[in-house]
């Protein structure tokens, strides 16, 4: 069987997913009939979707449904009434025990396909559930679709499959690609119509007479294809834009690969600019000299033509191009007329969020508030920060957001921070102030390229957490799928930053955590007066938030019943690279094939367990060091687990998860539970010491789990496969 929906221009970005959720909702509503064992295949172009069933039986397959009926206590006129509904006598219904009930098995009839086939498009096609927000309307508003269907085309083998649908009727026929109107034989043949005599042919006549190829698969090898030889031919490397590459095989039903060239003296722009105008604005794809890697004044375009008509197209979007590249000569050379730094006056046009207090609600006070925000005490107890770097992480604050007034980037608003580097350059700053001002945007997405230097770090850092405070204070928080301001994505790009390898360069201290963070913006927001929710409403919410982004990005590494041992509270005040090694050493524990080792990491987290049970209520920080604590220590088996964990602290020094070398205190922990009264009544000078020793141990795990952790831990099945 083959469906195919004629359309108005589908939307290049959004058809892949739209067709894969109908082709899920077909198959869905099939399947539910009980239509099984056929494969359904989907294709697209522009202008149709195309689904091509193969291996259809010729009736659904017979079944039996149990319908439950009155409890077996009811009247005998409510149980005879069950009965007549399906047609039998009282006695013949059967009682199911378990549940009380009288029950009668139905036998499900098999349905001729065609027929089910007809209710399942009818039903999938009009539901509201596959609704966009792309989703049309036309006629008198009652047909909806994500564009307006034209025609549609339903064969069963050789014979039409009656449909109506959108206020059209099914047929045999489709129309071919809009080039090959030049081409038509008659007059009277405007729109191209071809008759499909069985669904077997459709393939072939609509790629040999209609000039559509119907796969994307093969309209973007096909693409592919016209690179590989303009490459070889013209000496060119093209630079795949894998994002520009999805969009124009959508954008075209037989695609041609066209060259095309600008003048030279473009090349002297910045090629960020180049590129923009060419790959974002005109679709077409950018070409290097394969030997120098230079950028050439030579493009590529993906049109949809016939060959007669290459020449104008070319030529068309040479010209566009052209007017393109002048307009941002043009803007580049005045915005370098002016400082950047004498455009921070100006940021305060720019409005941040209108509904903050007045003296807040610009993006100068924004920028004036991540200036004080960096002069906290935070850099010298949680980072080992520069008088020096201080100094430039003010002076790149101050820059960072001024070519948003620039005219480049007004007009090519996706150049934000790009056209500040290259400023920032040009006019002296330095390269590491430069690349902050760039890349204090990243990372824009779930694995993007993170910020490189510590300047960018530190800046993207401060200026998502004043998105999150800014917005979550003014109670615009996420809800469902709706999140306008994108402050899921930069929770994960908070946490990314702080799992990377890059922020190790900032050399964070053990202490540094998201509660250290948040500690740095509650300050500033406390003070505004028109906050919608108090301080600690507002921490509470960013830290339930902030937990669904951090299990979020930490389950694509991960096993989730892992990750969501480190549920509680006290996630955020721990190192998070600290955490993600701990998970790390936990998840290679769990494939280990190893039961004994297995087990007796189980048994020692159990005594970790017991120690943090110990030490719920604790109020004494470790007052007395470990060393000055042996010295004071009179049992053999407290003196050797102070021994043990000495050297177990030292030898976990040049590794910051402890835990692989845990099974070191194993034996001289049970010894110590074994041979030692914790909680001593009578000597409770000697208990406290304990307590000390104790509260040093779990310390020196690197993490500051609560009891609700480790009883997670421990709950953990042990297997091969399954830790």
């Amino acid at each position: 069987y083959l469906l195919e929906l004629g359309t108005e221009e589908l939307p290049a970005r959004k058809i892949a997913s739209f067709t894969d959720e109908v082709k899920r909702l077909l198959i869905e509503s099939l399947r539910q009939k009980r239509v099984k064992d056929f494969s359904l295949k989907l294709f697209y172009t522009p202008r149709r979707i195309v689904f091509s069933f193969q291996g259809l039986p010729e009736k659904s397959q017979p079944d039996e449904e149990v319908k439950l009926g009155p409890p077996l206590s009811s009247s005998k006129a409510a149980i005879e009434g069950f009965a007549r509904k399906y047609k039998v006598l009282a006695e013949e219904l059967s009682k199911d025990q378990e549940k009380q009930r009288f029950f009668f098995r139905e036998k499900l009839k098999a349905i001729q396909t065609k027929e089910i086939l007809q209710e399942s498009i009818l039903e999938v096609f009009t539901q509201s559930k596959l609704k966009t927000e792309k989703w049309m309307s036309w006629g008198l508003g009652e047909r909806q679709f994500i564009r307006p269907v034209k025609w549609i085309l339903s064969l069963w083998g050789k014979e039409i499959l009656e449909l109506e649908l959108f206020g059209l009727k099914a047929g045999r026929r489709t129309r071919a690609a809009r080039k090959t109107a030049g081409l038509r034989k008659k007059e009277t043949d405007f729109f191209n119509w071809l008759e499909i005599e069985q669904a077997s042919s459709y393939r072939e006549i609509i790629y040999k007479q209609g000039l559509v190829e119907i796969s994307p698969a093969k309209r973007k090898e096909l693409i592919l294809q016209g690179f590989r030889q303009y490459e070889k031919e013209e000496q060119l490397l093209v630079e795949l834009n894998e994002s520009v590459l999805a969009e124009v095989v959508n954008l075209v039903e037989s695609p041609v690969v066209l060259l095309g060239e600008f003048p030279a003296e473009f090349l002297a722009l910045p090629d960020f600019l180049i590129k923009t105008v060419l790959s974002v604005h005109q679709r077409a794809f950018v070409c290097y000299d394969p030997e120098t890697k230079l950028l050439k004044n030579k493009f590529l375009i993906v049109a949809d033509c016939l060959e007669q008509a290459s020449k104008n197209v070319i030529l068309g979007n040479q010209r566009v191009i052209c007017a393109r590249l002048k307009d941002a000569e043009f803007f580049i050379q005045e915005d370098l007329k002016e400082s950047l730094s004498a455009r921070k006056a100006k940021l305060e046009q720019i409005v941040f969020q209108a509904e903050l207090p007045e003296a807040n609600k610009t993006l100068a006070s924004k920028v004036e508030r991540l200036i004080r925000v960096s002069q906290n005490q935070l850099f010298e107890e949680s980072l080992v920060f520069s008088k020096t770097d201080q100094l430039d992480l003010i002076k790149a604050l101050g820059l960072a957001k001024n070519d948003l007034l620039t005219n480049s980037v007004f007009e090519f608003t996706e150049l934000q921070g790009l056209i500040g580097s290259f400023i920032a350059r040009k006019q002296g700053y330095s390269q590491e102030i430069s690349s902050a001002i760039e890349e204090h945007y990243l990372p824009n997405f779930l694995g993007d390229q993170l910020p490189s230097n510590k300047l960018a770090l530190l800046i993207s850092l401060l200026d998502k957490l004043d998105n999150l405070f800014a917005l979550f204070f003014l109670g615009k928080i996420p809800s469902g799928s709706a999140d306008p301001f994108a402050l899921r994505r930069q929770a994960q790009g908070i946490v990314q930053i702080l799992l990377s390898k890059e922020f190790s360069i900032l050399k964070p201290k053990k202490n540094f955590s998201l509660e250290s963070l948040f500690s740095l913006f509650i300050q500033e927001y406390q003070e505004l007066s028109s906050g919608q929710i108090s301080s600690e409403v507002l921490l509470e919410k960013l830290s339930a938030f902030f937990q669904q982004r951090l299990e979020f990005v930490l389950s694509q590494r991960f096993p989730k019943e892992l990750v969501q041992i480190f549920r509680s509270p006290a996630v955020f005040k721990r190192n998070l690279k600290l955490l993600e090694e701990n998970l790390l050493f936990l998840s290679k524990l769990s494939e280990s094939s190893e039961l004994k080792e297995k087990t007796l990491y189980l048994e020692t987290f159990q005594q970790v367990r017991r120690i943090s049970r110990i030490l719920k209520k604790r109020e004494e920080q470790q007052t007395i060091a470990l060393e000055d604590l042996e010295k004071e220590l009179l049992v053999p088996a407290e003196k050797e687990l102070c021994q043990s964990l000495r050297k177990y602290k030292s030898s976990s020094l040049t590794n910051t998860t402890s835990w692989e070398k845990l099974l070191e205190l194993r034996e001289p922990i049970l010894k110590f539970f074994t041979e030692v009264l914790v909680e001593d009544q009578n000597n409770k000078e000697a208990s406290q010491k304990r307590k000390q020793l104790l509260a040093h141990l779990l310390d020196s795990l690197n993490t500051d789990f609560s009891e609700p952790d480790w009883d997670a831990l421990v709950k953990l099945k042990l297997g091969s496969n399954n830790f």
